[in-house]
């Protein structure tokens, strides 16, 4: 009899866990390989406030200058290897981004879950250390850089590919994905402190000098992006209204991206709760791109708000005329149609509907357009 209940109990745990392998595959993810066992950042994380580094570096000797209206830090450490460390933080004395650079080059033998992402990746760029050699009938080595990441940040690596097809690393960023574009790991200031290189080829790759309008601007555009969209833990709405506000201030010489600045305002100042507000500045953006079915569909949902369905419609439907697949804006559609036209706005739910029916994303307001469509049948 004990033998028998044992063989049950080996048989029930076998149907468990046949029953629990059978369950739904979870959706691949749409990120690139990204996985390391380098570690680059020690103790220290993206979005560390400046003071809490501060207390942890007491064995550090930083460096310390102005990046545009930011904070550059700079050390050099020795062991276990040689590394020269930037950390760059922004108005807020947020940690925005860590590069690294290895001036003797990093050999990637020891490192084999690195190794293996990178053979996963295709290279962003590639170009050559030193171009002279050619002309010189000689073969340069290759530098590529890799681009990598997860939802928030970008992991840059540089690789020196030899003769013989040994790798080093040279420089490594981690950056908050807004800050990107002014942290290119192939800037001159980063290549020259990890190579010999004798002549510019990276320096094309070179963000504009920190004291420019241009970086200034764009710099103030990443901060607002970090703010609003979360990078760092915490909703930072007023944040992201002063960045945005400076922004537009400093002006930005791409009209998409001043478009663009207008409207993330808006955006803030709705989640602020500014509702006013978010509506002048989402017209400012129209003004200067009037067919961009996204702030069209912003501009609807503000005005559904300040209780003006009747012009929220006339914006939404432009912007699903524009764009007939604009999912998020058939679901405001609706929501302003329920108030004046109940048919439409049944017509909308179940477009709605049938256009998220396998986007996971949409999972909780499609629950939600649900329960309306059912109360208005």
């Amino acid at each position: 009899m004990q033998r028998l209940n044992l063989y049950k109990l080996h048989v029930m745990i076998l149907l468990f866990l046949v029953s629990c392998s059978s369950g739904p595959t979870p959706p691949a993810s749409n990120l690139p390989p990204s996985a390391s066992d380098l570690d680059l950042l020690g103790l220290t994380r993206l979005c560390d406030m400046m003071d809490i580094i501060d207390n942890r570096a007491h064995k550090h000797t930083f460096q310390q200058a102005a990046w545009g209206s930011g904070k550059e830090w700079y050390t050099e450490t020795s062991t276990p290897v040689r590394k020269r460390q930037w950390l760059f933080f922004n108005d807020d004395k947020t940690l925005v981004a860590v590069v690294a650079a290895y001036p003797s080059g990093l050999n990637l033998e020891p490192y084999p879950v690195l190794r293996d992402t990178l053979s996963q990746l295709t290279p962003a760029r590639e170009f050559f250390e030193d171009s002279n050699s050619l002309i010189q009938g000689t073969q340069p080595n290759t530098i590529l850089l890799y681009r990598t990441g997860d939802e928030k940040s970008t992991t840059q690596y540089l690789i020196r590919e030899g003769h013989n097809h040994e790798r080093q690393l040279l420089v490594a960023v981690i950056v908050l994905d807004p800050y990107e574009q002014l942290l290119d790991g192939a800037q001159k200031k980063f290549m020259t402190q990890a190579t010999n290189m004798k002549d510019s080829t990276s320096s094309s790759q070179s963000p504009p000098t920190q004291q420019t309008t241009k970086f200034l601007a764009t710099q103030q555009f990443a901060r607002g992006e970090i703010a609003l969209f979360e990078s760092c833990p915490g909703e930072k709405p007023d944040i992201a209204i002063d960045a945005y506000r400076q922004t537009i201030q400093l002006g930005l010489e791409d009209t998409k991206r001043l478009a663009e600045a207008h409207h993330r305002l808006g955006l803030a100042l709705r989640n602020k709760g500014q509702l006013s507000e978010a509506k002048l500045a989402l017209e400012e953006s129209l003004k200067i791109q009037q067919y961009s079915p996204r702030v069209l569909n912003s501009l609807g949902t503000v005005l559904v708000q300040l209780k003006n369905p009747v012009k929220a419609i006339e914006f939404l439907e432009k912007a699903i005329t524009l764009q007939p697949n604009y999912a998020r804006a058939r679901y405001n559609l609706a929501e302003a149609y329920e108030s004046v036209n109940r048919s439409r706005a049944i017509e909308e739910y179940e477009t709605y509907l049938a256009l998220v029916a396998n986007i996971p994303e949409e999972a909780t307001r499609a629950a939600l357009a649900k329960d309306r469509l059912e109360k208005l049948q």
